[in-house]
């Protein structure tokens, strides 16, 4: 198979160039669509109390930090004027930028809601183990001696 070579800056674009932009910012939208992807699965297993799952996408979710500041910075890099910070709604990954962060805060939301049940039920359970507990000590338990005697 014979490669096109008026193709190759497609993989290996001049720095700085129109290509490398390119590459890099779509690149950084592959690992931003993947980041949504993970907090989406991440959102269904807190809401099916799947906590070894959340932890695994947690996880998954930590690999992919490196590499989308890696992105972003070639993607700042590349840019032509990188000194200057864009005007809000000018980069086009401000929107899929609030978007996660939108995802983020509904699992955040997620999460401190079921503690907060978790946290109901235990003080209930706590509670009824409490009142267990006054009522043997209120009306005693039968001695193990009581029972000997009689044998």
């Amino acid at each position: 198979m014979v490669r096109d070579p008026s193709k190759r800056w497609l993989k290996n674009p001049e720095p700085g160039s129109a290509a490398q932009r390119m590459n890099a910012a779509a690149e950084l939208m592959d690992l931003l669509a993947e980041w949504r992807r993970i907090t989406e699965l991440e959102g269904q297993s807190i809401r099916r109390d799947d906590w070894n799952q959340v932890a695994q996408q947690q996880r998954r979710k930590a690999q992919l930090q490196d590499p989308i500041t890696r992105a972003l910075n070639q993607v700042r890099a590349g840019s032509p004027d990188s000194q200057a910070r864009p005007e809000p709604g000018e980069s086009p990954f401000q929107s899929v930028a609030a978007e996660l962060m939108a995802m983020e805060s509904r699992n955040r939301e997620l999460l401190r809601d079921k503690r907060r049940r978790k946290r109901a039920e235990l003080d209930q359970m706590n509670l009824a183990a409490r009142n267990l507990h006054g009522v043997r000590r209120a009306y005693g338990a039968p001695s193990a001696s009581l029972w000997q005697s009689y044998s």
